[in-house]
C-alpha cells in the first residue's frame, strides 16, 4: 500500500518546517503512519485523523524514536486510539463474589 503521508504533507503543511529527517527517517515515518492506518481497520479515515496521527508521528521523530511499531503505538495510544498497556484498571469482580464479600 502506498503511502498517504507524502500527500498529506504536501497538501495539508503539516509542520515540519522546523525539523529535518532524511529520506531513511521519512520512510520510518511513512511506515508507522501505514501501520497507524491498519491498526485503524480502515483506510478512509477522515483527513483529520490521518493529519493528527502524521503529526504526531512526526513529532515522536523528532524525539528520536527509529521504531515503526512503537511509533505507531505511541502515536495511537496519544490520540486515544488504543488502550494504554500501563493503564490501572481495577479487577472486577463477579455480582455474586460481591454480595458475599
Amino acid at each position: 500500500m502506498a503511502s498517504f503521508l507524502p500527500f498529506l504533507i504536501a497538501t495539508k503543511n503539516l509542520e515540519i518546517s522546523d525539523r529535518s529527517f532524511d529520506a531513511e527517517t521519512m520512510g520510518i515515518i511513512a511506515d508507522a503512519f501505514d501501520k497507524a492506518c491498519k491498526e485503524m481497520h480502515d483506510q478512509t479515515q477522515p483527513d483529520s485523523m490521518q493529519e493528527s496521527i502524521a503529526g504526531r508521528l512526526i513529532d515522536i521523530a523528532a524525539r528520536g524514536e527509529r521504531d515503526p511499531k512503537k511509533m505507531c503505538e505511541s502515536a495511537l495510544i496519544s490520540l486515544g486510539l488504543a488502550p494504554n498497556r500501563f493503564t490501572i484498571r481495577r479487577p472486577q469482580i463477579s455480582p455474586l463474589r460481591a454480595r458475599f464479600a
